[in-house]
């Protein structure tokens, strides 16, 4: 009778937060795609906007000087004129095949491939170039947003943090809106980069320098475990290092991956393992139900083990005392599939801006955990990330991997072990 009723206030704490975080989100971000305005003005009227601005005395050498992407907008969110450095990010050198598009298929934004275009997605409802848009056009006045764009194009998706400026002006009857973006990606990186190593590593370090002074000091007696200790604290400070080596490695298109043969069920045994203290510090149960199967492939073990750690911290950090984080492995006709389960709900705003580079259910400085999970696991071992979060299931992550990872478009690949 205990655990019904603990598991019923559970379930109606969840129930409650999830409400309460959506009424919020709501109140607090009244940004609705259907506010949005689908109109467009015809090509004809958009050239005319465009000659019109270009005739004006010095426009386009003035914003020729701004070395950030610097672009017009009418009121229904068309380009009418850019930067030149709009056109070399764009690798363009005609400004006329660029009028007429909005900000998210200008630069190829992800979401921006619905029907009615850039701004009707419901992930738009979260981002925060067209935010600063409607902000401005609302109050008549500047705005700034931070905005996150993934943008997609030829496979490739490339993550961009920008600062956006938005402000309004006026020639004869007519409103234009003249957008600033600044590229704060280092910035980002930067403040978690400082996290890490500020916070993570130095704590590990700091854990390292305790045993070792204990061990000079001969306060060893009554620990019959130090030598254990020592070990695992020194292993978790080369895998935060490694982690963050790997990640930059990835950005920069310089990771070269390693194949081996390996058994995806005792990676996945061997990642529980090694988590089996932290669930127990957090009071969190780790069950690992693996369907009897033969789960030998060919992949990177050493990205795999980064994936699956990024996996399984997250779903412990998400629970709360008595939660049960479940990891299934399943297998399919050339696929494994492996899913990570914890009863916690993330709210649909947050939802809507996961794998995002900086952005992190955690808070500031910390959103690289799922960016890196889909980075490594879909452009490096060729799979597939997925996840589903509601109040009824909670969340489940879910990658696909191939069963024999052979791409012969990968570079300087070291295949070291044959079937």
């Amino acid at each position: 009778m205990e655990i019904v009723t603990e598991s019923v206030l559970v379930f109606f704490y969840r129930m409650i937060t999830y409400f309460f975080s959506e009424r919020n989100r709501m109140l607090s971000n009244n940004l609705q795609t259907e506010y949005v305005e689908f109109k467009r003005l015809p090509s004809e009227k958009i050239r005319g906007a465009f000659h019109r601005i270009s005739g004006l005395p010095f426009v386009q050498e003035v914003m020729n000087t701004i070395l950030n992407p610097v672009f017009i907008l009418n009121k229904y969110r068309q380009v009418i004129f850019a930067n030149s450095s709009v056109l070399r990010l764009l690798n363009s050198h005609d400004l006329e095949k660029i009028i007429g598009k909005r900000p998210g298929e200008l630069f190829n934004c992800i979401h921006s491939n619905e029907p009615s275009g850039c701004g009707t997605s419901v992930h738009c409802c979260v981002c925060g170039c067209l935010a600063a848009f409607l902000e401005c056009q609302r109050t008549d006045q500047p705005a700034g947003k931070e905005a996150r764009i993934m943008t997609g194009s030829n496979g490739k998706i490339v993550s961009y943090d920008m600062t956006v400026s938005v402000s309004p002006f006026r020639i004869q009857k007519n409103f234009y809106f003249m957008v600033h973006m600044v590229d704060i990606s280092h910035e980002k990186r930067r403040h978690v980069l400082e996290r890490i190593f500020f916070h993570d590593i130095l704590n590990t370090a700091a854990n390292i320098s305790s045993l070792s002074s204990m061990v000079v000091d001969e306060q060893m007696k009554d620990l019959e475990d130090w030598p254990g200790l020592l070990k695992m604290a020194s292993s978790r400070l080369i895998e935060e290092i490694e982690s963050q080596r790997i990640l930059l490695s990835a950005e920069q298109g310089e990771l070269q991956i390693t194949l081996r043969k390996i058994n995806i069920e005792t990676e996945v045994l061997q990642t529980v393992e090694l988590f089996k203290e932290q669930s127990l510090h957090h009071q969190v149960c780790l069950s690992c139900e693996v369907q009897p199967d033969n789960y030998e492939c060919v992949t990177d073990s050493v990205l795999l083990h980064r994936v699956l750690t990024n996996l399984v911290k997250n779903a412990i950090e998400a629970s709360i005392s008595g939660d049960i984080v479940r990891i299934g492995i399943s297998r399919g006709k050339q696929e494994f599939i492996i899913r990570v389960a914890n009863p916690a709900v993330i709210p649909l705003d947050q939802q809507l801006q996961m794998f995002h580079r900086s952005f992190s259910t955690k808070g500031a400085g910390r959103g690289v955990g799922t960016y890196s999970i889909k980075l490594l696991t879909e452009k490096f071992l060729k799979g597939q990330v997925s996840f589903l979060s509601s109040l009824e299931a909670g969340t489940c992550f879910e990658i696909r991997l191939p069963s024999f990872l052979s791409d012969p478009l990968i570079e300087q690949v070291n295949y070291h072990a044959a079937l």
